[in-house]
């Protein structure tokens, strides 16, 4: 197999919200690859941007979903701030008050129409004992056993809510054992915390929810129990979490890096590091949690790296032409001789079932750029779309919102491109696939605080 290296490719969008649902306008397809500083960004373009609510009372820490039972509204959710946050920096939320009562906020959700983006419903208040602080993520969209349910920060780590399920678009109102959220004498509704966590367990953000059977967590200090993340099934009825970083030091690994679920496995989960001092012995690894704090011995999967960046290694199920699916794998290397120029390797199973991935292969290496992380994906019916940020100006790429498509070719290799340059914010955005008329959906903040949808409907 020959690597192919990505160095100039192009990504093609038809694009325009006029179109209607489910067409595309070919003939306005661009050749929208850029890294050159000093471009205009994709989203930046034409009338590509809409705004959803224009006086938004929304944080950077929103999240967005298609509705999985109404997939033409996509839904929003955030946690608003109490009287006692005046003043406060805008991403920073105390966890109690300097005489030290508890300071919650509340869980929100709204939902707006995915064909033009307008504001539907809501928003309405599901929980009001979310307790985080400046750099603990807000709500999680997540999905388990076809249950549909948000998970928090709270005072006993993570909780969560579920919604009913025959019940309205907002009827997020059980707890995660299917028990009824209480209301306190102060009419707060107190959602109670999942089984598996700890205070000072916050959820991790990163895996599209319709991949998950378990949880991921951060920890706000070492204490918590979470050197890099652990992990956890949902509506387990006893158990406790895996810190996969310790699990794997105990197996005799001289560096760990980075690690992130496998798609539709609620127990496995790929992490990079390296056997030893040698670089050669670096690549990535895949293990099972047990439920109760244990972790599988490690297989290597993949030789490569070492992919030591952080938020810059994660898995996705790859739609394949016949109509099954395939691992696929994204990892980014730091620059190295003879080039120095970051790169991303994409790799994909040997094996066509992501459950049983025994070996990979390196399908092609993009050129990027310094200073990129934060990586997510989403999926179509016959794409991977991986979306990063460049968090500041290099003369390799501006800083903002990057997209890169992963396609299968039907033959055992697959077809990639991009890096495009979607969007100028680097940070707070959120994309989603939207089913109902096949397009990316790339919300965000603009600077005067208005929610806006970026619509772009791949082509080619």
């Amino acid at each position: 197999m020959t690597l192919m290296r990505v160095a100039t490719p192009s990504l093609l969008l038809a694009t325009s919200l006029a179109c209607p649902p489910g067409e595309t306008q070919a003939d306005t397809a661009l050749s929208l690859f850029s890294s050159a500083t000093g471009t205009v960004p994709l989203c930046e373009q034409g009338d590509r941007t809409t705004i959803v609510l224009s006086r938004a009372s929304l944080i950077d820490n929103f999240e967005v979903s298609e509705d999985p039972r109404d997939p033409q509204y996509l839904l929003v959710a955030t946690n608003d701030g109490p009287e006692i946050l005046e003043g406060w920096p805008p991403l920073y939320i105390p966890r109690e008050t300097p005489t030290g009562e508890p300071v919650y906020s509340n869980v929100l959700v709204g939902r707006f129409n995915a064909v033009d983006g307008s504001f539907a419903d809501g928003p309405v208040t599901v929980a009001s004992n979310y307790q985080g602080a400046g750099f603990v993520n807000g709500p999680e969209f997540t999905q388990s056993d076809g249950r549909f349910g948000l998970l928090f920060a709270g005072p006993d780590g993570v909780h969560s809510v579920w919604r009913e399920l025959e019940g309205a678009w907002h009827a997020f109102s059980e707890n995660e054992d299917g028990s009824l959220v209480v209301t306190d004498q102060e009419g707060r509704l107190m959602a109670a915390p999942i089984t598996v966590t700890a205070p000072g367990r916050f959820p991790a953000g990163g895996t599209a929810f319709e991949h998950r059977g378990h949880v991921e967590f951060f920890g706000l200090t070492l204490e918590d129990g979470c050197q890099e993340k652990c992990y956890g099934l949902l509506e387990a009825t006893s158990g406790t979490t895996t810190d996969v970083f310790r699990r794997a030091v105990t197996q005799g690994f001289d560096r760990y890096f980075y690690s992130t679920p496998l798609p539709h496995d609620p127990v496995g989960v790929v992490f990079s590091g390296c056997l030893t001092a040698d670089d050669a012995s670096c690549g990535l690894f895949r293990a099972q949690i047990d439920g109760f704090g244990g972790l599988s011995p490690a297989q290597q999967i993949a030789q490569g790296g070492p992919y030591y960046l952080q938020e810059t290694v994660i898995a996705d199920a790859l739609p394949t032409a016949g109509g099954g699916q395939r691992l696929v794998i994204l990892a980014a290397a730091p620059p190295r001789p003879p080039d120095m120029i970051p790169v991303i390797d994409v790799w994909t199973c040997d094996d066509h079932d992501p459950f049983d991935c025994q070996a990979m292969t390196l399908q092609a290496r993009v050129e990027t750029s310094r200073g990129m992380n934060h990586f997510r994906t989403v999926t179509s019916s016959n794409a991977v779309y991986l979306h990063y940020l460049i968090r500041e100006d290099w003369p390799e790429a501006a800083k903002g919102s990057y997209l890169l498509e992963v396609r299968d070719g039907g033959d055992g290799t697959v077809s990639v491109a991009g890096p495009v340059h979607a969007l100028s914010k680097a940070g707070g955005v959120e994309v989603v696939w939207a089913s109902f008329d096949a397009s990316l959906r790339l919300f965000f903040l603009t600077p005067d605080g208005q929610f806006a949808m970026c619509r772009l409907v791949p082509g080619g």
